[in-house]
């Protein structure tokens, strides 16, 4: 991100206005699942939007741990 990392101006901002009820949502893209386009890095993001504002949303990748770990278990 272009305007990262956060400065401290830019952090004790995001406490005031999270304290005043906004909710900090920093677009954050996460690659743990192995996106192979741009539309896989940015629909995730989208379904947490939704999410939080409590909307539907079918596409949304959830984490269930790893191959490895689903191994040990079985």
């Amino acid at each position: 991100m272009r305007d990262t990392p956060f400065s401290r101006i830019h952090l004790e901002n995001m406490l005031r206005a999270q304290q005043a009820g906004a909710v900090i949502m920093p677009a954050i893209l996460s690659y743990y699942h192995a996106p192979k386009t741009i539309d896989d890095i940015v629909t995730p993001y989208v379904c947490r939007v939704l999410a939080q504002m409590d909307l539907p949303q079918d596409a949304m990748f959830r984490w269930t741990g790893s191959a490895a770990a689903k191994e040990a278990k079985a």
